[in-house]
Parts: C-alpha cells; structure tokens; sequence
C-alpha cells in the first residue's frame, strides 16, 4: 500500500503545461508585436521631421 502512495505522489506535477507556456508566448508575442507597430510609426514621424527641419535648414543656407 505504501508503494502505491509513493508512486501517487510522485507524479503529482506543480508547473506550467506546455499549453500554459504557449498561450504566454502568444500573448508577449502580440504585445511585442503592437509595441514594434506604433514604435515604427512614431520613429517614422520622427525621422521625416528631422528631414523636414534639415532641408529648410539647407534652403536657407543656399538663399544667402
């Protein structure tokens, strides 16, 4: 009797399942991937604002 107690217990598993760790990886996966969105779209603002601001810069120099 104590024989099959022991092997009762013993496979009692504390953890995550492999579903568990799968629905993780797809939820940090979706974040990641909406943060990279409006990251793009906002250095993408940035970087034509720079270019805007660099050729008013050049026109004034070429107008003196």
């Amino acid at each position: 009797m104590k024989t099959f107690q022991i092997l009762k217990t013993k496979n009692k598993e504390a953890g995550f399942s492999l579903l568990e760790y799968g629905v993780g990886a797809a939820v940090i996966l979706t974040v990641v991937f909406i943060a990279m969105g409006d990251l793009g779209n906002s250095m993408s603002g940035l970087l034509n604002s720079i270019g805007g601001w660099a050729e008013q810069r050049a026109g004034e120099i070429d107008g003196q």
